[in-house]
C-alpha cells in the first residue's frame, strides 16, 4: 500500500519540484535580465557623459591652439626696445643737470605712435618720469621723443631735465612708453635707469632694465 501511495505522489513531487525550479530559474532570469538592462542604461548614460566630455576636449584644444598661434603672431611682430645709456649724455653739474636716453628698437618689426605715459596726472603737470624709492616727480621733459616711429635697430632720443638745486649722489628713475605694431596691437613698455655723481661711481648704475612689452590693446 505505501508502495502504490508512494508511486502515486513521486509523479506529483517531481511537477511541482520542476515547478518550483522553473519559477526560481525564471525569477534568476528576471533579475539578470534587469540587471543587464540596468547596465546598459549606465553603459549608455557613461557613454553620452564620455562624448560631451571628448567633445568639450576638443574644443578647449582647438581654443589652446588658436591661442598659441596668436601668442606667436604676437612675438614674432611684436617691436621691443631696449635702453641704450651713454654717460658722454649724462650732464650733472649745478647748474644743468641733463640726462640723455635713448631706445633702440630690437624686435623684428617697426613700431608706431610712440609716446611717454604719464605715471599720474597732477594739476597743470604732466608726470612721465618718477624718482624711487621715494615717489618724486623731479624729472622732466627736456626734449621729447625726437621719432615717433623705429624700424627695426632705429633708436628713439629723449633728454630728461632733473629740477634739483643740490648735488646728486644716486637716483633711480622709472618711465613707460607706448606704442603700436603694424597690425594695430599696443603695448607698453617700462624702463629703469639709475644714475650717480659721487666719487667711487659717477655716471649711469649698471643696474637698469628694459621690461618685455605688455600688451594692453589687441585687434578686434
Amino acid at each position: 500500500m505505501s508502495n502504490q501511495i508512494i508511486i502515486t505522489w513521486a509523479p506529483i513531487s517531481i511537477s511541482v519540484l520542476s515547478i518550483i525550479i522553473a519559477g526560481i530559474n525564471h525569477h534568476a532570469d528576471g533579475k539578470l535580465a534587469k540587471r543587464n538592462l540596468e547596465n546598459t542604461k549606465e553603459m549608455k548614460a557613461w557613454q553620452r557623459e564620455f562624448d560631451i566630455y571628448k567633445e568639450k576636449m576638443k574644443q578647449q584644444e582647438k581654443e589652446s591652439n588658436l591661442l598659441l598661434k596668436k601668442i606667436e603672431s604676437r612675438s614674432i611682430i611684436a617691436p621691443y626696445f631696449n635702453l641704450i645709456l651713454d654717460n658722454s649724455k649724462l650732464e650733472l653739474s649745478k647748474q644743468n643737470k641733463i640726462i640723455g636716453i635713448s631706445l633702440i628698437n630690437i624686435g623684428k618689426e617697426s613700431a608706431t605712435d610712440v609716446s611717454l605715459c604719464r605715471w599720474d596726472k597732477e594739476e597743470g603737470m604732466d608726470n612721465y618720469f618718477v624718482t624711487t624709492p621715494i615717489k618724486h616727480h623731479n624729472h622732466h621733459v627736456h626734449e621729447y621723443l625726437d621719432k615717433t616711429y623705429a624700424m627695426p635697430r632705429d633708436k628713439i632720443y629723449l633728454e630728461v631735465k632733473v629740477d634739483d638745486d643740490n648735488e646728486i649722489i644716486r637716483n633711480q628713475v622709472q618711465f613707460k612708453i607706448q606704442y603700436s605694431d603694424l597690425i594695430g596691437r599696443t603695448y607698453e613698455q617700462e624702463f629703469k635707469f639709475g644714475y650717480g655723481n659721487d666719487h667711487y661711481n659717477k655716471g649711469f648704475d649698471l643696474e637698469n632694465y628694459s621690461r618685455v612689452p605688455k600688451l594692453i590693446k589687441d585687434i578686434e
